[in-house]
């Protein structure tokens, strides 16, 4: 028997700072947003973590596929936990 692949879902949340799976809120960006070349310029959703309030950039947060936990841990904390 073949094992399918388990998704994750587009509602899901890990906050990659604490593990929590509580989302306290979500934000869509507007596209046309006036923060050129800013880090935050090209997300265009933000998930706040209900647990520790960190600001989390919805690629890293609600990952569309199955994305390594180390993977999304590092970018986390290379790229984006000073700004957030």
């Amino acid at each position: 028997m073949v094992k399918k692949d388990v998704w994750l879902k587009s509602t899901s949340f890990r906050c990659p700072e604490c593990g929590s799976t509580d989302r306290g809120c979500s934000i869509f960006v507007d596209p046309d947003s006036p923060l050129a070349g800013d880090l935050w310029s090209k997300v265009r959703s933000v998930h706040f973590c209900g647990r520790c309030n960190s600001r989390v950039p919805g690629h890293l947060a609600s990952p569309a596929s199955r994305v390594a936990a180390a993977a999304v841990k590092r970018e986390w904390e290379t790229v984006w936990r000073s700004g957030a």
